[in-house]
């Protein structure tokens, strides 16, 4: 046969072949679902495998909060974003974005299992929100403060969803100071607290028995109850794409998915109501909105008009939420004073109102008003971490008019006694907010690596600015307690799982840590730090004890110290006893004779003294030290350290008085 006629056949063949093979199938949808905790649980996880079980696609799951998966997919990071609300039409980032309604959910008050009281009004929610409320006898349980928990993140859905309806603004500022990150870990801290009160959803909670569902206005949430309209505070459950999507024919494929029967018995399975069931719940909408108007003493009329006001009025206990929400984030910050000073002018409003009040019903007798002073706006006595905090707005480092408190200069005959029995022969050191204020070494290597992140990583730092990170950090904290005492794997976990749910391996986290750490160890010291260290080097080994990863090395201060231990290295951080007595064994010396010098009461001062160590209270804001024990001063711990020193050349002094024998 010739070669054109084998060439003619062959051609032939291959183009039988080709008429006789189906079309190769179009490769399957994959997209990327971010959202909040509560539609992930609720919709997506069950939905996405069953997707992929059918060969329509995947759906890769980022569960995190509402507004990462709303600001993914504005950015093109994601391509559906799941919520637990509508558009927020005042945020110019949603504008590009529709919200496909799913399904409705219920927007569910829980508490502790046992706790006796089982309903709440909508008039009781109002107020325990805006502060008015604050124990639980005033609702008819025991009489304890209510632990009010909610969301950290802005714009949340299921709590902007019940402050809409009511509030009618959902981002109305509450009194609500224990934040957390999302529902799953709020559910948890609920769980555990006898005293805890907080928010979630019927989808999330309905089969949890380790937490109790509080019925609104005697109506228990349910799937009957939100299908016939009669549990008042429903909410929707969204899909959200962005309008120009490039993926929009796709996202509408599995869109179309959620219309199925197959699909729909998998939300009627986690308690929530197929929004082709609610046409009759979307048509009571307005007399829902009617009651809960009138339960609240409001006319309808009224509550439109708050919904369209701006800026949201705010509640008098607003401000010491907002103080200890900004203060989480940015404890030195410019907004953190203003919020300090909002408080502090509130509190001192209230004083005056009460002091009005009481001369009110006592005529003839003046009562002084007590205001609250603003240098301390906080009633209660603030928590170590606060205290901390506020410690790092220095006062100057040298108060000519504040005597030298040396070990003679305080009267208590017991403390007096152990000073004139004190044998130095070593010291002990903190570093940070000792030798150096650490939260603006912190909040520039923040800066640091977002700046890093935004140059080389931009799908990540889109993902996860600033305070993002600071929270995802907080849950790997809260996650990770065996690394409570190792800051530097708490910080490549949290890049890990940034990273990660940018679909990203972790290639780059060592990479990212780096910048970060390098910024952190960019401190400045106080001005008496350096000269104290060259001092003190010439007369007694000095060993650095420190709960923080700084590293002197990189800092330049390594030279001072004959051992550097920290809590990392170690596996225990202060106040434990056995990281103190491990400076002991190095230094080869009694605890008795190491003097530890820190900025922190407890992990510095309590730690080391019940460790056996001499102390040194390094107070450099001027605090007193019975303020730390002023809710009950007969704590034995409350007894005063052996010294109490302003700043480190305090400290140089008191050694070279001390004789010959005592200082080595």
């Amino acid at each position: 046969m010739s070669s054109h006629h084998f060439s003619t056949s062959l051609a032939l063949t291959l183009f039988l072949a080709c008429l006789a093979t189906p079309a190769l199938a179009a490769a399957p949808d994959e997209l990327i679902w971010r959202g909040d905790q509560a539609t992930g649980r609720a919709i997506m996880d069950d939905l996405a495998k069953e997707y992929e079980k059918e060969k329509k696609g995947k759906i890769v799951l980022q569960p995190f909060s509402t507004l990462s998966g709303l600001d993914a997919v504005a950015q093109g990071s994601a391509d559906i974003a799941g919520t637990a609300r509508g558009k927020y039409a005042r945020r110019a980032e949603e504008a590009g974005i529709n919200f496909v309604p799913v399904a409705l959910d219920a927007a569910v008050p829980i508490t502790y299992p046992k706790n006796p009281v089982s309903s709440l009004t909508l008039t009781q929610i109002h107020d325990i929100y805006y502060g008015r409320i604050t124990n639980w006898k005033e609702l008819g349980g025991n009489d304890v403060a209510i632990n009010l928990y909610a969301i950290a993140a802005p714009l949340d859905g299921v709590e902007f969803s019940l402050r809409e309806l009511v509030f009618r603004n959902g981002d109305q500022r509450v009194a609500a100071p224990r934040l957390y990150l999302n529902t799953t870990k709020l559910e948890e801290a609920v769980a555990l607290d006898p005293a805890g009160l907080g928010l979630s959803t019927l989808a999330s909670v309905h089969a949890n028995k380790a937490v109790k569902m509080l019925s609104v206005e005697g109506i228990g949430a349910s799937t009957a109850t939100v299908a016939d309209a009669s549990y008042p505070l429903y909410i929707t459950l969204f899909l959200a794409e962005r309008e120009d999507s490039p993926k929009h024919e796709a996202v509408n494929r599995f869109i179309a998915f959620l219309d199925t029967q197959i699909a729909q018995d998998i939300l009627r399975r986690h308690a929530l109501v197929p929004y082709a069931d609610a046409k009759d719940v979307i048509a009571h909408n307005a007399a829902r909105m009617a009651f809960i108007d009138a339960h609240l003493g409001r006319e309808a009329a009224t509550g439109v008009a708050i919904a369209a006001a701006l800026p949201a009025p705010t509640p008098v206990s607003a401000p010491r939420a907002t103080l200890a929400a900004k203060a989480r984030i940015a404890p030195t910050a410019a907004s953190t004073e203003a919020a300090r000073g909002n408080l502090a002018r509130a509190e001192e409003k209230a004083a005056l109102k009460k002091a009005a009040v009481a001369k009110a019903e006592t005529p003839g007798k003046t009562v002084a008003a007590k205001p609250v002073a603003s240098r301390s706006p906080r009633a209660r006595r603030p928590s170590l971490s606060r205290r901390r905090n506020r410690r790092r707005r220095q006062k100057p480092l040298h108060m000519p008019n504040r005597r030298f408190r040396s070990a003679m200069s305080v009267a208590a005959p017991p403390a007096a006694e152990r000073r004139r029995t004190m044998r130095i022969l070593a010291i002990s050191l903190d570093l940070d907010d000792t030798l150096w204020p650490v939260t603006p070494a912190i909040l520039a290597a923040e800066e640091h690596l977002d700046a890093w992140l935004r140059q080389h990583h931009a799908a990540v730092a889109d993902a996860w600015p600033i305070p993002a990170f600071r929270d995802l950090r907080e849950v790997v904290s809260i996650e990770r307690p065996d690394l409570a005492h190792d800051f530097t794997a708490q910080r490549l976990l949290t890049l890990e799982r940034a990273f990660a749910a940018c679909g990203m391996d972790n290639q780059y986290v060592e990479a990212a840590f780096e910048i970060y750490f390098a910024a952190r160890n960019r401190v400045e010291c106080y001005p008496d730090t350096v000269p104290a260290l060259l001092a003190l080097d010439e007369r007694l080994p000095l060993v650095s004890i420190s709960n923080g990863n700084a590293d002197l090395d990189r800092i330049g201060l390594r030279q001072h110290f004959k051992h550097c231990i920290s809590a990392r290295d170690f596996g225990a951080a202060k106040p434990a006893a056995a990281i103190f007595h491990a400076a002991c064994a190095r230094l080869g010396l009694a605890p008795e004779n190491v003097l530890h010098v820190g900025d922190d009461p407890l992990l510095d001062v309590i730690g080391a003294r019940e460790a056996g160590l001499r102390t040194a209270w390094l107070n450099r804001s001027g605090a007193e030290w019975e303020a730390h024990f002023a809710a009950n001063a007969c704590d034995p711990r409350a007894a005063p350290p052996d010294l109490q020193l302003n700043d480190l050349g305090e400290l140089v002094q008191w050694i070279a008085q001390q004789s010959p024998q005592n200082a080595g």
